[in-house]
């Protein structure tokens, strides 16, 4: 009996046995169908596909059929299968099955998936950092794909024309942060994924989206949940410019301010790093002119996180934080 049982559940060895198995041993089970696996465990006791579960067909036939539709058909189809929360499961069932693909599917799956980024949930700041929500798996199964492409050149062309059609904006960054070459911490490249030219050449193209959406609506209120990455890349890459777009836009009307700089509280963005980031004199000046309040609270009480529940308070808190910032750079200057 305990054979049979560690035969079928290999993680009971941990328990009966001295082997132990991680969860790096899931992906294995999977492509086995083995009722190890979370994904198959239950179809084992059902008499056809569980209601929350897809079927290995229909994955199947989506890609065997990808070549022959237009990525908006396949586009199409994306969301019909991920109705009723099923992003997760389909993102994991198309990774397993990447290294099977041939190239040309591998391609149109690419073209398929970085057009259907509003097919996929957003989740918080840490979520999107370690790649867990379905908005960045979404991003790394791209790369899983692209990584199929050997010649590297025709690499470079295809990563270039996803940036471009990559959509909505929010999605593109996310695409484009999961897929260059990674560096370690001398800066050195540990795996080169796309030439240095392409990369620079995506970032640009990036970057110019960025600057024609917000001429257009203030990227905060179209991206409610990803503006402040939105604003990084365009802080990282063009400062100036983004310098001149805020201070030219807050002249004109300085009660956006306040939507401006909340919106990084809102995305879970530490306040110190946008005191840090965002204390320009126009911005002091703007959150001054629409909250004559906080000028006359001369307050350099420092607020735990979870009392800033309003955007008021969050700006009192900004300001707080930039006063006592001013005056410790003072102090060192005497």
């Amino acid at each position: 009996m305990k054979r049979i049982i560690t035969r079928l559940f290999p993680k009971t060895e941990g328990i009966l046995g001295n082997t132990h198995y991680d969860n790096s041993w899931h992906s294995n089970w999977a492509k086995e169908k083995k009722i190890a696996s979370p994904d198959y465990f239950l179809r084992y006791f059902n008499y056809g596909i569980p209601i929350k579960d897809i079927s290995d067909i229909e994955i199947q036939d989506f890609v065997k059929n990808l070549k022959s539709q237009t990525k908006e058909k396949n586009a199409e189809k994306v969301k019909r299968i991920i109705s009723k929360s099923k992003e997760d499961l389909f993102l994991r069932k198309l990774g397993l099955m990447v290294d099977l693909m041939s190239e040309d599917e591998a391609v149109a799956l690419t073209k398929t998936i970085v057009i259907s980024g509003d097919s996929f949930s957003r989740q918080d700041i840490g979520a999107s950092f370690f790649g867990t929500e379905p908005f960045s798996r979404a991003c790394i199964l791209i790369r899983d794909c692209l990584k199929k492409i050997i010649d590297l050149d025709e690499r470079d062309r295809l990563a270039l024309e996803l940036i471009k059609i990559a959509s909505p904006l929010d999605f593109a960054s996310t695409y484009f942060r999961w897929n260059h070459s990674f560096k370690d911490n001398d800066g050195n490249v540990k795996e080169i994924f796309i030439s240095e030219r392409c990369e620079e050449d995506m970032q640009n193209c990036l970057i110019s989206r960025i600057k024609d959406e917000a001429k257009i609506e203030p990227l905060e209120k179209r991206y409610p949940e990803k503006s402040s990455r939105l604003y990084s890349d365009w802080y990282y890459r063009d400062l100036e410019n983004l310098k001149k777009y805020l201070k030219d836009r807050f002249k004109k009307s300085p009660n956006e301010v306040g939507d401006f700089i909340y919106s990084f509280a809102k995305q879970s963005y530490e306040i110190n790093s946008t005191v840090k980031s965002y204390s320009f004199d126009f911005i002091i000046s703007a959150i001054e002119k629409s909250n004559p309040q906080l000028t006359k609270t001369e307050s350099n009480e420092y607020l735990d996180y979870d009392e800033i529940e309003s955007e008021e308070k969050y700006l009192q808190q900004f300001l707080t934080i930039y006063r006592r910032n001013k005056e410790n750079e003072q102090n060192k200057n005497l």
